[in-house]
């Protein structure tokens, strides 16, 4: 009862400041091209805040961090730590803000904070994960690569994950009782070393040309795999080596080689 006097009282008091010109009611463009100016801080926030999630997970799939937690706990340990934190933390500077300019649309006013901020978090990662699988990224940073593009081998080469002790992603060359011989992303080739241990989460079918990701701790150009899984990465594909489509083509259509 007494908050509705208290507010009855402060309309009454506006409503005579504005009667007697002391207040001057505000013109309709004003909150016109306020919400606009809101309303274009939200999307290009929005879009902000998507872009880095999916840089983020690409360049988790670039290092080969990404696929680690397959492997086990030792893997997701090894993806946690292996996150560009300074793109994580700028991330979450952009939801912050985000959640600051949605709180002033009347729609999310009256909300609980938790609920619109894992509303602006679920699309952060969905619309982040949905643009990390698209051509967007990886044509940039092949054109970037190749020096086909100054900016985008600029931007990638400031932000590119560094590589992983216990993480190789690379192409098969080809296999051996032992194992496999593997190209990294570095062009550089290492003896994979198959054991009974090994995991293979998806399967043991594997073929020259495959492009793998091999967990293990690397000795000089050895690596012990501690798992091995086969993944779809166009940036390894895209640089191969001469007559990989040939040996592509040789092999499709074939059962793959089984690590025994």
């Amino acid at each position: 009862m007494d908050e509705t006097i208290e507010t009855g009282q402060l309309m009454a008091t506006v409503a005579d400041a504005i009667k007697e010109r002391k207040l001057q009611p505000l013109p309709r463009w004003h909150f016109a091209l306020r919400g606009a100016l809101i309303g274009t801080g939200v999307v290009l926030l929005a879009l902000a805040l998507v872009f880095v999630a999916s840089l983020i997970v690409f360049l988790a799939h670039l290092n080969g961090a990404w696929f680690a937690p397959s492997f086990g706990y030792a893997g997701l340990r090894t993806l946690v730590f292996s996150l560009p934190w300074m793109l994580v933390l700028l991330a979450l500077l952009f939801t912050v803000l985000l959640e600051a300019l949605v709180k002033r649309y009347a729609f999310a006013y009256r909300q609980p904070l938790f609920y619109s901020a894992v509303g602006i978090v679920v699309i952060a990662a969905v619309g982040g994960y949905a643009v990390s699988v698209t051509p967007l990224h990886p044509s940039m940073y092949i054109a970037g690569r190749d020096h086909q593009s100054l900016v985008a081998e600029r931007f990638y080469a400031a932000f590119a994950a560094h590589d992983l002790d216990d993480v190789h992603p690379g192409v098969i060359i080809d296999l051996n009782d032992g194992g496999f011989t593997l190209r990294d992303r570095q062009d550089e080739t290492l003896s994979i070393i198959v054991t009974p241990d090994t995991r293979f989460p998806y399967g043991t079918a594997l073929a020259p040309d495959d492009v793998v990701v091999v967990f293990g701790d690397r000795q000089g150009d050895t690596v012990a795999a501690q798992g091995v899984r086969r993944i779809e990465d166009v940036t390894l594909r895209h640089r191969g080596r001469p007559g990989s489509m040939r040996t592509r083509d040789m092999h499709r259509g074939r059962p793959g080689t089984i690590i025994q």
